[in-house]
């Protein structure tokens, strides 16, 4: 990954895709798709800029969960400022 966190070839982007479709009801999320992360910049422990002592316990866990299941950083971003209003930044 760059500084930009753009991809260095297509072979390392992330596969995760799903498909969304619609019928006489509405949308809907179809079957299919790669459910799958991979490529995603790692959020570490050390690199949380936003001092832990202000985070709960409960959104600490969070932070790890998010980190252990590959996602990127955007996502713990926007789990903690949705959780707390507070931002983190990357």
């Amino acid at each position: 990954m760059t500084n930009s966190m753009k991809p260095l070839s297509k072979e390392n982007t992330c596969k995760f895709c799903f498909y969304v479709t619609y019928d006489n009801v509405g949308f809907y999320v179809a079957s299919g798709g790669k459910p799958d992360h991979s490529h995603h910049p790692q959020l570490k422990e050390d690199h949380i800029e936003f001092p832990k002592r202000f985070l709960s316990d409960e959104n600490i866990d969070l932070l790890n969960d998010v980190r252990d299941s590959n996602a990127c950083n955007g996502v713990a971003i926007n789990l903690i400022h949705h959780q707390t209003g507070k931002m983190l930044s990357c």
